[in-house]
């Protein structure tokens, strides 16, 4: 109980982790900017279709409800000024600090949702992030109204974060364990020789040492299934974390999916 009332905590974590997906974020609508026709043009790659489930759901679906150019274009501006803003500026309006941080998750959610088809479940991740992020204090202060409550907030929003990415990993491996490939060590062997998803160095290594890729196929099996228990062991921590990110930089640069690699790295 002391945890959630005694003070903001993980506070130099929480500052380098809103400044990093703020700049994931700004990064990413650069990116999408960049192929703006391809993906929110009039003849863009993904057809949108519309359908109504309720007034607060359909919030997270406006720019497939309502497809426009124009409104594509301001949910992306959106993103990318206040993103870029929030990592540069500070500020102790409480009021602010919530409503940008609720259009920066809203029009996030709802691009991510237009261009589904081309996303990971790495950007499904963000949206959820960043609704926990709303509540995260970056800058607090002994000054700060109703701080009582924002330490309790905020806390509660670190806990559900901590228990969101554990999730993610155990059920990963979960999923896996029921995989065939993945039982007998081939998983990773064969996604190396896709084509789509290696570089052709990894194909070529894949061929030539599959003992190597049928060894990193139960590491990474055995660190989805146990992260939720090590990362919490402050003698295995940071080894675990350095593994974790060696895995995702093996993701985001060798199978070419960067921004599922970057958010996850983000995470740690």
């Amino acid at each position: 109980i002391s945890y959630f009332y005694s003070d903001f905590n993980n506070q130099k974590n929480i500052f380098w982790f809103k400044n990093a997906i703020y700049l994931y974020l700004f990064l990413r609508c650069c990116y999408w900017v960049n192929n703006f026709k391809l993906l929110f043009g009039n003849n863009a790659l993904i057809f949108p279709s519309s359908g109504r489930i309720g007034f607060f759901k359909d919030m997270a679906f406006i720019l497939l409800n309502y497809p426009s150019v124009q409104l594509s274009i301001l949910f992306l501006l959106s993103v990318l000024i206040l993103s870029f803003i929030k990592i540069i500026a500070n500020s102790n309006n409480l009021i602010i600090i919530f409503l940008v941080d609720v259009i920066i998750w809203i029009c996030t959610v709802n691009l991510n949702n237009k261009v589904y088809a081309t996303e990971t479940a790495g950007d499904f991740l963000v949206n959820i992030l960043l609704f926990y992020n709303i509540f995260l204090c970056k800058n607090p202060n002994s000054a700060m109204p109703l701080r009582d409550i924002r330490v309790l907030v905020h806390n509660i929003s670190l806990v559900a974060c901590l228990i969101q990415i554990c999730m993610v990993y155990f059920f990963s491996g979960l999923a896996k364990v029921g995989d065939e490939y993945w039982r007998n060590g081939s998983a990773i062997n064969f996604i190396s020789q896709i084509k789509h998803f290696s570089i052709p160095a990894s194909v070529v290594f894949s061929l030539s040492f599959p003992i190597i890729f049928k060894f990193l196929n139960y590491i990474v099996l055995i660190y989805q299934l146990v992260f939720p228990i090590m990362v919490f062991s402050k003698k295995m921590k940071n080894t675990f974390l350095i593994i974790g990110i060696l895995m995702h930089l093996y993701i985001a640069i060798i199978m070419g999916l960067l921004w599922f690699g970057l958010i996850m790295i983000i995470c740690y």
